[in-house]
């Protein structure tokens, strides 16, 4: 009965399933393997079963498990857990035949994510050095500032690989929004131009050409700077500078500065749609051999 209570007493307060922490459950999982004066070791450590799947043996003996017999149970109990299951389930129903759109479409999310933990990263060790925080030892004679600048060195390798990948898969990036009909090339920011703005202005033109041609609508073509004011930049001028997208363009739509603004009437949404592929075909259809 006091054994019984001594397991209790080791329970969490909060009897809240949390896969992504040390939750009952985990609890439950060292009782029930013999564990349980590991308990605060994995509550010290906040070790919940989605950590727990990607625990090695040496992870284990590394984190204070020295009985190996618990180390073997515990990497096997990982298999009898709900969340293994779902996380298997998931990378099984991984399509391995992902469409061009879906793989530039997954590496343009996976690098942003990873852009703004490479930021977040940079700021706080700039802040801890700026404080002169003393540094910490993690692990023998690695400190976390050594890590953190390791761990930053492998993002800018993952993140330029990432934009490599997307340069070599999409050769036009247009960015639609509403409203004032206008085709804007990038360089947002500045009345300065890019080396070949020469040739997006030319497409640009042959694009809103081709768009005329079906109802006569009419749309200007230059920067930001040039048509309105300078803008501090927008999507297709990362995808011109950092992602290499030679023809990048943002689109303005219908209507232009006349009476509806955003709030276009519905009769002219279909037609807008209809014009706007038109340039959009112009633009892929005289793509150079060398760009298709």
């Amino acid at each position: 009965m006091n054994d019984e209570l001594d397991f209790v007493s080791k329970l969490p307060a909060r009897n809240l399933i949390d896969p992504n922490a040390f939750d009952v459950s985990m609890s439950a999982v060292l009782i029930g393997l013999g564990a349980e004066k590991y308990i605060d070791i994995f509550r010290e450590h906040n070790i919940g079963q989605c950590t727990l799947i990607e625990l090695t043996d040496e992870d284990l003996e590394k984190l204070g498990v020295t009985d190996p017999e618990i180390r073997k149970k515990l990497i096997e109990e990982v298999k009898n857990l709900p969340i293994y299951e779902d996380t298997a389930a998931n990378q099984t129903t991984v399509s391995p035949n992902l469409s061009v759109i879906d793989i530039i479409d997954v590496l343009e999310e996976s690098s942003q994510h990873m852009y703004r933990i490479y930021l977040s990263m940079m700021t706080n060790t700039l802040v801890l050095k700026k404080q002169k925080t003393p540094d910490c030892l993690i692990y023998k004679d690695k400190y976390a500032s050594h890590i953190a600048v390791t761990t930053l060195s492998h993002m800018t390798n993952v993140l330029n690989s990432m934009e490599i990948a997307l340069h070599t898969q999409m050769k036009v990036y247009v960015s639609m929004h509403a409203y004032s009909q206008a085709w804007l090339l990038p360089s947002s920011h500045s009345h300065a131009s890019f080396a070949d703005d020469g040739v997006l202005m030319e497409m640009g033109k042959l694009a809103t050409a081709a768009l005329a041609d079906m109802y006569g609508t009419k749309y200007q073509v230059g920067t930001a700077a040039e048509i309105r004011q300078p803008a501090t930049g927008m999507s297709h001028d990362w995808a011109k500078a950092r992602a290499g997208i030679k023809f990048s363009y943002h689109v303005d739509l219908r209507d232009s500065f006349g009476p509806y603004g955003f709030l276009l009437p519905g009769s002219q949404i279909v037609s807008t749609a209809r014009e706007t592929w038109q340039a959009v075909r112009a633009i892929v259809d005289n793509l150079s051999p060398g760009f298709k």
